[in-house]
């Protein structure tokens, strides 16, 4: 009778992980030895390299996971599950924004580098020197534009009252109130 681990899922992780690189490396090792069956030397292959495949996943999986929890932790949430958490309420920064602007990647990297939280808000593209870009979210548009200028970055502090455009400005502003 086969002994079952009782310490938790864990445990029983390690245990298939086992089982499944040993039937893997036998199915592959008899699959590269047989050349007699060329119909059994295949299907053993295909058998051990899946349940190889398998066993690495389970292994990497969980760590890649943790990995990627642990940098959303270092940037200031309390991890995966509740980036939509950062809300109006709990951070009064608000930085409209278009992924492609060189100035708003630079107050993006300051805010990075001093863990200061912001609410991005993406109204349009970044455009070019003669257009303004394209617009692709309208309500974030208008908001942008109500606070007078159809201008990207412009830093909003909702509990300051103060709206900033020009990055050097806002990184200054960030420095001074919240780095």
């Amino acid at each position: 009778m086969p002994v079952i681990p009782s310490t938790g899922t864990g445990e029983w992780r390690r245990v298939a992980v086992g089982v499944l690189l040993v039937v893997g490396s036998l199915a592959s090792l008899g699959g590269a030895v047989d050349q007699a069956g060329a119909v059994v030397t295949e299907g053993l292959a295909y058998v051990g390299t899946a349940a190889v495949v398998v066993a690495a996943g389970s292994v990497v999986g969980p760590w890649v996971r943790r990995s990627i929890a642990g940098g959303v932790e270092s940037f200031g949430t309390t991890g995966a599950r509740n980036w939509n958490r950062v809300d109006k309420e709990t951070t009064p920064l608000e930085l409209y924004q278009a992924e492609g602007c060189p100035y708003c990647r630079r107050v993006r990297k300051f805010c990075t580098r001093a863990g200061i939280t912001v609410i991005l808000h993406n109204p349009r593209t970044a455009g070019t020197m003669l257009t303004p870009g394209r617009v692709t979210n309208e309500t974030a548009h208008e908001e942008l534009t109500g606070y007078g200028k159809d201008q990207v970055p412009l830093l909003v502090d909702t509990d300051r009252e103060e709206a900033i455009y020009e990055s050097d400005e806002i990184i200054d502003y960030l420095r001074a109130q919240y780095a």
